[in-house]
C-alpha cells in the first residue's frame, strides 16, 4: 500500500524540540482516552479562562476548524467543545497545518486496493458481477451527477474504490479519524485523477476530513468536556 502513519508521527518527534506545543498526539492515545482506557491528560486551561481575544485568535488562525468544532453535535462529537489560547502563533498553525496538507496530498500516493476497504471484498463477491454493492448505489449516484455516466469498463474498478473511499469519508466520526485513513483516502482520489475519473466534491470531503484531524490533534490538549 502506498500510505502509513509513521511518517507523521516521525516528523513530529523529530521537530518536537522547536514545536513542543505544535507536537502531534498519537492516534491510539486518543482513542485510549475517548474509550476511558487511559486517564485523560490533565487540561491546562479552562474554557471560563478564554477572552473575547483568544477566541477570536483562533477563529482567525483556521476558520474551518472552529466552524466544525463551535457545534459539540457536528461530526460525532457529543458533549465537547473545542478551543484553545494565544500562545499558539498564528503562524504556527498554518505553517503546521500546510506541512501536513502536502503530505496529504502528495501525488506519489496512489496505491490502493479493494482489500484496504473493510467489508468491501466480500460486498463484491455478493453482488452481481458489474454491479456496485447496495450499500454504495446512493454515493454511485452523487458521482453521475458531479461527472456523468460512467461507460468506460476501466472506469468501473476505479468508482468502485471511489466510492468506498467516499463513504467512509461521510461516516467516519471524529473519534475514529487517523493518519492512515487519511492517507488511504487521499491515495483513492489520487489514483482516480491519474485514470481520468476525476469528481469534483471529493477534494473537499478529503479537506473537511483533514480539518477535523488536524482541529482534534492540534487542540486536544484544550478540550473541554460539558
Amino acid at each position: 500500500m502506498g500510505y502509513g502513519v509513521a511518517e507523521l508521527e516521525h516528523q513530529s518527534m523529530s521537530n518536537g524540540s522547536k514545536k513542543k506545543n505544535l507536537n502531534f498526539v498519537s492516534d491510539d492515545l486518543l482513542r485510549q482516552e475517548r474509550k476511558g482506557k487511559r486517564k485523560p491528560r490533565q487540561l491546562r486551561y479552562r474554557l471560563e479562562s478564554l477572552t473575547t481575544k483568544e477566541e477570536k485568535f483562533i477563529k482567525s488562525s483556521v476558520p474551518e476548524i472552529v466552524e466544525s468544532y463551535d457545534d459539540p453535535t457536528k461530526r460525532g462529537i457529543n458533549n465537547v467543545k473545542v478551543t484553545a489560547t494565544d500562545y499558539l502563533t498564528r503562524e504556527g498553525v498554518r505553517s503546521k497545518f500546510c506541512d501536513l496538507e502536502n503530505q496529504l496530498y502528495d501525488k506519489g500516493n496512489d496505491k490502493v486496493e479493494f482489500k484496504d476497504f473493510p467489508g468491501l471484498e466480500q460486498a463484491l463477491k455478493n453482488t452481481t458481477r458489474g454491479k456496485l454493492p447496495e450499500y454504495l448505489e446512493s454515493i454511485a449516484i452523487q458521482i453521475e451527477e458531479d461527472r456523468g455516466k460512467t461507460t468506460d469498463v476501466f472506469h468501473i474498478p476505479i468508482q468502485v474504490l471511489l466510492c468506498a473511499a467516499i463513504k467512509e469519508m461521510k461516516d467516519f466520526s471524529v473519534e475514529d479519524l487517523d493518519w492512515g485513513s487519511l492517507k488511504k483516502w487521499s491515495a483513492t482520489l489520487n489514483c482516480a485523477k491519474k485514470y481520468g475519473f476525476q469528481v469534483g466534491f471529493t477534494d473537499n470531503l478529503l479537506k473537511k476530513n483533514l480539518l477535523a484531524y488536524f482541529a482534534i490533534q492540534i487542540l486536544h490538549k484544550w478540550t473541554i468536556k460539558i
